[in-house]
């Protein structure tokens, strides 16, 4: 099964408060539809398998129209629309996946994403966040 994947890219940042609370948070940069990746493997993984960690933050996702068929009422997501845990990776898994593949030379959507993630990892100095990329199933 191919899954539609929407990828959210950002900073993930372990943050203490002055009263000494540790959090994890996501700040955002940019996101992406990339509907169906199709069902590549690239080293023995499809696109999606390369998220491995489960997300340790709450990722906020605006409601649409769809979110009463699937019951959601708490707009701090940690499942997708599939049911699984949401993961995360690093953007250089994600940028060493897509440098691979033949979906990346044919397919659009992609292509742009991949265009998207060398510009930032050219520009990585400005951020000092750890750079994530986060699959999102829907």
């Amino acid at each position: 099964m191919s899954y539609e994947s929407k990828v959210y890219i950002g900073m993930r940042k372990e943050l203490e408060t002055p009263k000494g609370i540790k959090m994890v948070m996501f700040f955002e940069l940019a996101s992406f539809n990339l509907s169906v990746m199709g069902s590549e493997k690239v080293n023995g993984k499809e696109f999606y398998d390369c998220f491995t960690t489960p997300i340790d933050f709450n990722l906020y996702e605006i409601p649409n129209a769809d979110e009463d068929k699937y019951g959601i009422d708490d707009p701090f997501w940690h499942t997708d629309r599939y049911g699984e845990h949401i993961k995360y990776t690093s953007v250089d898994t994600v940028l060493h996946w897509l440098e691979q593949s033949e979906t990346a030379k044919t397919y659009r959507r992609a292509k742009t994403f991949l265009t998207f993630l060398r510009s930032l990892q050219e520009n990585r100095d400005m951020y000092d966040g750890e750079l994530i990329a986060i699959h999102y199933g829907f």
